[in-house]
């Protein structure tokens, strides 16, 4: 069997930086904690609901949307039970949750669904298909490890900002550490890695720039360029 072996060196700080801002709000930090990375105070649990919620609004009276009517207790375990743990509820629990008068039951739902096993082995797999994927390397060498790495971090409640700088500057091989993967399933190519990370992490796609300043946004060709900068120490090792 063959493993693949990832070097990284030191990724630039702004770019640590602004991924970790960009998915502090997943955490299950607790709630009087500030960020280290801005000293900036986290949201509660309620504010964050209602800045959520303003959101949402705002973006549906824009598109001149009415919102749908509050869903029923069946209709909304179902979701909640499919979304967080990738199977339906059984009937037991919808006859249980339904009997339930209490007013914080849907939250308390949710959370028991968050340490259910099924959260951390569903997750993994929508984790792995959309940072590794299906390719030849992925299916061959590393999808497996990455899954694996990442349902031990749900499993263990570990932030969404320190995953997520754990997978862009992991090292090591990829039987020991799965977050490898992520550097091995782009062969390390700097120009992949960097047009992905910007993709999954950032919510922006460069890759236009790879070749040319992008002709339908403000990103420039050295705008690429500098991001795939950060990986461009990247080398990997087959054994």
């Amino acid at each position: 069997m063959r493993r693949g072996h990832v070097w990284t060196k030191i990724l630039g700080a702004g770019l640590v930086s602004f991924m970790a801002l960009a998915l502090t709000v997943g955490t299950g930090a607790a709630e009087d904690e500030t960020r280290p990375e801005t000293g900036e105070k986290k949201l509660k649990t309620h504010d964050l609901a209602q800045l959520v919620d303003a959101m949402v609004g705002f973006k549906q009276r824009a598109s001149k949307l009415e919102p749908a009517p509050l869903i029923s207790d069946a209709g909304f375990l179902r979701r909640a039970s499919l979304d967080i743990r990738g199977v339906p509820p059984t009937v037991g629990e919808v006859l249980s949750f339904v009997k339930d008068k209490g007013p914080e039951k849907r939250r308390a739902k949710v959370l028991e669904m968050l340490g259910d096993d099924g959260y951390a082995k569903h997750w993994s797999e929508i984790w792995n298909r959309a940072l590794v994927g299906r390719s030849n390397t992925a299916r061959r060498f590393v999808g497996e490890r990455f899954e694996t790495w990442m349902e031990e971090q749900l499993a263990k409640n570990k932030p969404y900002n320190k995953m997520v700088n754990d997978i862009i500057t992991a090292d090591g091989w990829v039987d020991e550490n799965g977050a490898t993967a992520y550097a091995l399933r782009f062969e390390v190519n700097p120009m992949d890695m960097a047009s992905y990370t910007a993709r999954h992490f950032m919510g922006v796609q460069i890759e236009c720039a790879q070749c040319h300043d992008h002709p339908y946004t403000d990103h420039k060709q050295k705008d690429f360029l500098g991001m795939a900068g950060y990986f461009g120490r990247t080398s990997r090792q087959r054994e």
